[in-house]
């Protein structure tokens, strides 16, 4: 709920408004719950008990609660304060020094002939004991309000708690940064998941003050989290949207969150101005700050996914009379609570803002001279930051280099587009060529694949070095990706290599294609290109390259069965990596080393092999589903037939439906049937569902399980009942057609009932079994016998 959203009576003295004149005393009681806010009141709380803490900031930006906190927090401990708590909204005083003296007049105190009003307030509030809660300061900071801390030096029993965009910064203050609601996370489907979070429990809430009739339920809780988590969880920010309702539907305020601040506006008439629309919440607090920082928080604007202060020196410096101290700058837009510190455990600070507040900046950068300028520097700072020669970077090198692009991945797309859209082909090539690790070990294949091909789409331009690293780097992760297209850029590629006379080049390029012959089992090619490939790097002196080689040999030499030669062309080259301090390359040929122990029933040193490979694997880049596969081969040989049939089949999640490369699909098929004939097709279906729905934390308690030898019992399939599950008789009916595999359209024709009536029971079975998803509910009913 949003800062203002409370109901209190006139002021008796005046018949006005709280906020509207001077300050009120009673403390405003809300009209609707607070949602979502216990542990925020219980931190408070706690701060507040403490002897140390006598004046406590609530920051955070407008719209985020800090009122509506403030006022809970109130409530909940007036008891404790023998003269209770005095409650003074300032929105409405404009002059700093109007705060003090309008206190004492809303205390009923006013100077005298013989006292200053001063000493009247101090004599007066000496020996009370209260708390003081002085609502929305950030307006009257002009000067510092040191009155404040003497006035706390001579009443040592009153407590102040404030709320403030913008810290007090005077003696004694403490602070407390208000968040936004959480959201759900990326991906979160099913009611269930959700419901979870505050922020779509008030936008239910919300929603359904303007309209009875609105539910949640499987159709579209999908689309509630998607807005919540475009709204960043601001709680004005989700009632503005959610009045909207009763006049568009959600997919449509979620298309008009495109433009979002012509969708979040029209709030209740009765609150402040400043809290009637979310770009009157953000303008106000733009308002507060001077030209330059103003200037500042613009350029601020043209990063996404957050910046480093060295990333803001370099894009927001300026060389036009203005002084842009960027340290300066972050510190005063973090007390105003317009950017936020994100807690990472990494050696620099980053900071963020949120979304909604980058677009409202955005939009004042559009409006502005500034924007060309600033966006040519925030692309150069991105060049700078990839620049790494393409043709001498091995990843084991720049492990920490490729984890930097990863961090900074949002802003290397927005350069990417804006170099695109504003016409500067050049440098767009010139990024794109330098991102292929990003993609290749990041496993962004789709995104490289589609900016290689438009670069190389416009290539007529482009140097004869720069196409040819291109039309690699398009047919390496083509390749990945699964596209038979790889071969003909490979080609392209080696042409140019050869003409340009660059023998490193052509030696990347017949490595990459010895690599699909080797993918797609055509073992005499790979080990032929293998050998040339070394070749060619021999000639060079690359080192590295030359033992990655010898490593794909190796593999090859596995994938003809050839078990003892793989083994020692593996520890061969895992050796000569680790003598030139490669962290990754050990990694892949361990993988390798725990398959041949399982192939050849030597379990106590896959065991082995693979305890090390579990502390090791925090070290590797990508490839996510190999791990997986070597873990469920491991199970298997363990023994652990259920749960490597589970691994198996999160190792096909993995793959989003791209065929996995030889020799590995041999190997999964192997082990894959003899799981199967191990516990039978009606198990080994239902494990492998699971394994689909499992998530990361679920998986690594599943291998963790196999390494403890935790033993694993088949269910005995149970007839389910109402008095069993909770599920009603109609229930069970949807159960068991949603475990056939139908539709809920599918359900309802064949129950004849409506399609929302479907809905609603299968949102139902989920909360009764304490289920996450429909997939997951397929497979409950899998293990109890409804399928």
């Amino acid at each position: 709920m949003s800062g203002d959203a409370f109901s209190q009576p006139a002021d008796r003295a005046t018949g006005d408004l709280p906020g509207d004149s001077g300050p009120a005393m009673a403390l405003p009681a809300p009209l609707t719950p607070l949602i979502g806010r216990e542990r925020e009141v219980r931190e408070v709380l706690r701060l507040l008990d403490g002897d140390e803490t006598r004046i406590l900031t609530l920051m955070g930006l407008g719209g985020v609660g800090k009122t509506r906190l403030a006022i809970e927090v109130a409530r909940s401990i007036e008891a404790e304060f023998s003269d209770g708590v005095r409650y003074f909204p300032l929105a409405s005083i404009r002059d700093p020094e109007q705060v003090l003296p309008s206190v004492a007049r809303a205390l009923g105190i006013t100077a005298r002939a013989d006292l200053s009003l001063w000493d009247m307030l101090t004599s007066t509030l000496r020996n009370q004991h209260f708390l003081v809660v002085l609502d929305n300061f950030e307006h009257l900071l002009g000067e510092a309000p040191t009155w404040l801390v003497s006035l706390l030096g001579v009443c040592p029993r009153i407590k102040v708690l404030t709320t403030s965009r913008i810290a007090l910064s005077i003696y004694g203050e403490h602070r407390y940064l208000v968040p936004p609601l959480p959201v759900p996370e990326t991906g979160a489907e099913s009611v269930a998941e959700v419901l979870e979070t505050h922020a779509v429990r008030l936008f239910v809430q919300r929603a359904r003050s303007i309209n009875t009739d609105f539910s949640i339920d499987e159709t579209n809780a999908r689309t509630i989290g998607q807005i919540c988590r475009k709204l960043d969880g601001l709680p004005l920010a989700i009632e503005l949207a959610a009045a909207r309702v009763n006049v568009l539907a959600l997919g449509e305020i979620r298309a008009r969150l495109n433009d979002r601040f012509a969708l979040l506006s029209a709030g209740q008439r009765d609150a402040p101005t400043r809290q009637q629309s979310m770009r009157d919440a953000i303008a106000w607090s733009y308002e507060l700050l001077s030209p330059e920082e103003q200037r500042f928080f613009r350029h601020l604007t043209v990063f996404v996914g957050g910046f480093t202060l060295e990333a803001a020196e370099a894009v927001c410096s300026t060389d036009d009379g203005f002084s842009s101290d960027a340290f300066s700058g972050i510190a005063s837009l973090v007390n105003h609570s317009l950017i936020r510190r994100v807690d990472r455990k990494t050696d620099r600070l980053r900071f963020r803002m949120l979304e909604t507040i980058r677009e409202f900046g955005a939009e004042q950068l559009g409006a502005s001279e500034e924007q060309d300028l600033v966006r040519s520097r925030h692309a150069a700072w991105c060049l700078d930051l990839a620049s790494t020669d393409a043709s001498e970077f091995h990843p084991f090198e720049h492990v920490e280099h490729v984890a930097q692009l990863e961090s900074e991945h949002a802003n290397l797309r927005a350069a990417l587009t804006w170099l695109d859209t504003s016409g500067h082909q050049a440098d767009l090539a010139e990024l794109v060529a330098k991102l292929r690790w990003l993609w290749y070990l990041g496993e962004y294949w789709s995104e490289g694949v589609y900016w290689l091909e438009r670069v190389l789409a416009e290539s007529r331009s482009l140097s004869a070095t720069l196409q040819c690293d291109l039309e690699r780097s398009a047919g390496q992760i083509l390749h990945v990706n699964g596209s038979g297209n790889a071969i003909g850029y490979l080609e392209r590629s080696l042409v140019t290599a050869r003409e340009i006379d660059d023998v490193h080049r052509q030696a990347e390029v017949v490595f990459q294609v010895a690599l699909i012959a080797e993918d797609s089992g055509n073992y005499a090619d790979a080990q032929a290109g293998f050998e040339t490939a070394r070749d060619l790097y021999v000639r060079v002196e690359d080192a590295w390259s030359q033992y990655v080689c010898d490593y794909h040999l190796g593999v090859i030499a596995y994938g003809t069965g050839d078990m003892e030669a793989a083994r020692a062309m593996l520890e061969a080259s895992s050796e000569a990596a680790t003598q030139m301090g490669d962290l990754l390359l050990p990694i892949w040929v361990r993988n390798y080393l725990i398959l041949i122990a399982c192939d050849q029933g030597r379990n106590e040193l896959a065991t082995t092999l693979f305890v090390e490979q579990r502390a090791e694997l925090g070290k590797s880049r990508g490839f996510r589903d190999f791990s997986l596969l070597v873990a469920a081969v491991f199970a298997t040989a363990s023994g652990r037939h259920l749960r490597a049939n589970r691994l198996f089949g999160a190792v096909d999640a993995e793959r989003r439906g791209v065929p996995m490369e030889l020799p590995e699909a041999d190997t999964m098929r192997r082990y894959v049937e003899q799981s199967r004939q191990s516990v039978g097709n009606e198990e080994f279906e239902r494990a492998w569902l699971e394994g689909h729905g499992m998530r990361a934390n679920d998986l690594d308690a599943e291998i963790e399980k196999v390494l403890a030898g935790v033993e694993e019992r088949l269910p005995a399939p149970v007839m389910l009942d109402q008095n069993a599950t909770g599920l009603s008789p109609r229930e069970l009916d949807v159960l068991r057609l949603m475990a056939d595999g139908m539709s809920n359209q599918e359900i309802s024709d064949v129950l004849y009932i409506s399609v929302r009536t479907t809905t609603s029971h299968a949102t139902s079975i989920l909360a009764k079994l304490n289920l996450r998803s429909r997939t997951a509910a397929v497979a409950y009913a899998i293990r109890n016998g409804l399928a």
